[in-house]
């Protein structure tokens, strides 16, 4: 006869851990540890749950295993449906393409992409007219003052070390 306690006592432990992270949050060293868990370990309970309902001749009981896979999906995952069409006027859309060029970046079909990407920022890897691998050439100059030409800002870092790619300027 635990399993009707277990029935009801799993989705009021949600409960319970959803007002936690709300009222209590990273106050207490418990919370915070539960706010950095993996979520999704949360619906453990629930498969042995249901199998033991099903298997006791509790079915009258499915319904608040129904509210605890609620709980745990959508107020403790935060799982949303998204039903905006288009963009509200007051969003900002930034749209980043970011690419490991390689070798690929001396292609036309290269250049063709990354201007139908439409990108606010572009971030190449492994591209630079001064790479000894791959770049140097005056073709590969050529190409690359063909995206500066493309782009209303551009510039171009080509050292290792990431702090360099902090003294990068962009010409508005």
């Amino acid at each position: 006869m635990a399993i009707v306690p277990l029935a009801f006592g799993y989705p009021l432990a949600l409960l319970i851990v959803l007002a936690l992270f709300r009222w209590v949050g990273e106050r207490f060293w418990l919370t915070t540890l539960l706010l950095y868990f993996p979520r999704a370990l949360l619906a453990m309970p629930l498969p042995l749950i249901i199998a033991m309902l099903l298997t006791r001749r509790r079915r009258w009981l499915l319904p608040t295993q129904a509210f605890a896979l609620w709980l745990i999906v959508v107020p403790l995952m935060g799982f949303e449906i998204n039903t905006d069409k288009e963009p509200k006027p007051e969003s900002t859309r930034l749209r980043i393409f970011t690419f490991n060029v390689h070798y690929t970046a001396r292609s036309k079909e290269f250049l063709r992409t990354l201007e139908q990407a439409d990108a606010d920022l572009v971030l190449l890897q492994e591209g630079g007219v001064r790479s000894r691998r791959n770049w140097g050439r005056a073709r590969d100059v050529k190409i690359w003052r063909q995206v500066t030409l493309n782009f209303s800002s551009f510039s171009l870092t080509t050292q290792a070390e990431p702090s360099d790619a902090l003294k990068t300027s962009f010409n508005a």
